[in-house]
């Protein structure tokens, strides 16, 4: 099973994810973002100068760890801090970036080959506020984006804030367990 945990900044995903990780004796695997939709240049051993696509890096790393999800040889159990969602959100609100918005997408659409081998969790704010000003600038929109790709989402889902953790850990033991 790989469990994904989605949600703004400041929410308690990492939080959600400890607790996952040990109760049930499950690795995390923590979401490192390239981050921006900008092109950079460079030098490569060689002394030749490249340009890397940091939109299609995001995207042929995600493709690479799902089709890797996806084998029948992946039987772990693995929880991922962040992952297509986050792409998608923070590069359409921050970075003006639909193109990723598009290829996240197309790598849920590849997750839904083995559907069952996946849940995401999206972690909601108690006070949207609170979180903006942790943050240091306002997420509403990047909340709404979230709760849109959640009620899009064809996989297993659930949602929860900090306070329903008990009820998503009983979820996941559910799934763990093959009672869907």
């Amino acid at each position: 099973m790989v469990i994904i945990i989605e949600g703004i900044d400041r929410v308690g995903k990492t939080t959600l994810a400890n607790k996952i990780s040990k109760e049930f004796n499950v690795p995390i695997y923590k979401q490192n973002r390239i981050g921006g939709n900008f092109v950079s240049l460079s030098k490569s051993r060689s002394g030749n100068v490249f340009a890397t696509n940091n939109i299609l890096d995001n995207y042929v790393r995600a493709k690479t760890l799902v089709d890797f999800w996806n084998w029948s040889g992946f039987t772990q159990n693995i929880i991922i801090d962040r992952f297509h969602w986050t792409e998608a959100v923070y590069s359409l609100v921050d970075r003006d970036g639909p193109s990723q918005y598009e290829n996240m997408k197309l790598i849920e659409r590849d997750m839904l080959e083995q559907k069952d081998k996946y849940i995401i969790i999206h972690v909601v704010p108690m006070d949207i506020g609170w979180s903006s000003r942790q943050h240091g600038s306002d997420l509403t929109k990047h909340y709404k984006e979230f709760s849109k790709l959640y009620n899009d989402s064809k996989l297993n889902k659930c949602a929860c804030s900090l306070i329903s953790m008990d009820m998503v850990i009983d979820k996941v033991r559910g799934v763990l367990n093959g009672e869907g």
